[in-house]
């Protein structure tokens, strides 16, 4: 589901000596003929000025971080990225949305205030998004393909300039199958500059077959796809440890096992690692005692790990997490002991 806008696309984290590093991480196809691009009059056309303080209280923070509205201009956020970088100012972060659209928010002075514009539309569902500084490109994962895009910061400050852009797709549908359900691509830029990409699993619970329930693998310019690791439900978004370099996900668990079939306290959701490819962490098997169809099993035995650092209700059943990041700057004692 679409992270309420408010809650998403409109928020900066400020305050701590590691706030940047934190905010990089975390603002950190099948179609024949490419979709539109650079539609400024789309995104700030409904506004959200007077956005109520009260609910920026809602939000629970880490200890240091404060936060604020970033931008009044409406737009229907999923994920973030930091573009231009090597710049301090103006500074650009990539929206993603699970519509059809790709926002900009500019913040031309460095204080903290920007406006959007769209950026690229006509696509589908376009939920994962990753920059990379080193040719200041973004790639966009939709349902069926992946795309890089060239030129994006210069295209942003100009206000979402379509003509400035250019395009082309790097997967298509080989890569990226069908997908009934769980279709949000979280796409990422690793540390050894791949590009990882999620594969859900396509129903509630079921037997998986590959390329379903997993994390894939490739290279940027579309060639090496692998399958990266296995026995995944939904990697809804993942980092890696600023350290060992192993890839730390939040999954989302199955739905209806709890009494009577509801879904409120079974089964908890998942935050792992992943130091090497080829793990196989076996959902739907994993979790569940019993014989037969997964479906009809009952939820196996399991130990909390007490951690001091995480307050409950920590990733309980159904918290849906949306987004992962470590602390780079002094590395948070949860994703030290991530591993």
């Amino acid at each position: 589901m679409p992270f309420p806008p408010i809650l998403a696309a409109l928020l900066a984290l400020l305050g701590s000596s590691q706030a940047s590093a934190q905010a990089s991480g975390v603002l950190a196809g099948a179609a024949a003929q490419l979709p539109s691009a650079g539609i400024p009059s789309q995104a700030g056309k409904r506004s959200l000025l007077g956005v109520d303080p009260a609910l920026l209280k809602l939000i629970k923070l880490p200890p240091g971080f404060k936060i604020r509205t970033y931008t009044d201009d409406f737009v229907d956020a999923r994920n973030l990225a930091i573009g231009n970088r090597g710049s301090s100012k103006p500074v650009v972060v990539y929206v993603s949305t699970t519509g059809d659209k790709v926002h900009a928010l500019v913040d031309r002075t460095g204080t903290g205030k920007a406006t959007a514009c769209t950026l690229l539309s006509g696509l589908d569902n376009p939920n994962g998004i990753a920059y990379d500084g080193s040719t200041r490109s973004l790639y966009v994962a939709e349902v069926r393909r992946i795309t890089r895009w060239d030129n994006v910061d210069a295209a942003a400050l100009a206000g979402c300039k379509a003509s400035l852009l250019k395009s082309r797709q790097i997967a298509g549908p080989t890569v990226l199958p069908e997908q009934a359900s769980h279709a949000n691509r979280f796409l990422g830029l690793g540390p050894d500059g791949k590009l990882y990409v999620t594969v859900a699993a396509p129903f509630n619970v079921d037997v998986c077959r590959d390329p379903y329930c997993s994390i894939h693998r490739l290279n940027k310019n579309g060639t090496g796809h692998e399958i990266f690791a296995r026995g995944i439900r939904n990697a809804a978004a993942w980092t890696w440890h600023p350290g060992t370099k192993a890839l730390v996900f939040v999954g989302m668990e199955r739905d209806n096992m709890g009494p009577g079939n509801t879904y409120l306290n079974a089964p908890d959701d998942l935050l792992h690692s992943l130091e090497k490819p080829g793990i196989d962490l076996r959902w739907p098997y994993c979790h569940w005692v019993g014989k037969g169809y997964p479906v009809r099993r009952d939820p196996g035995p399991g130990t909390a790990v007490a951690d001091p650092d995480v307050t409950r209700p920590g990733l309980t059943a159904q918290r849906c997490a949306g987004g992962v990041n470590g602390d780079a700057g002094g590395v948070a004692p949860w994703l030290q002991r991530a591993q």
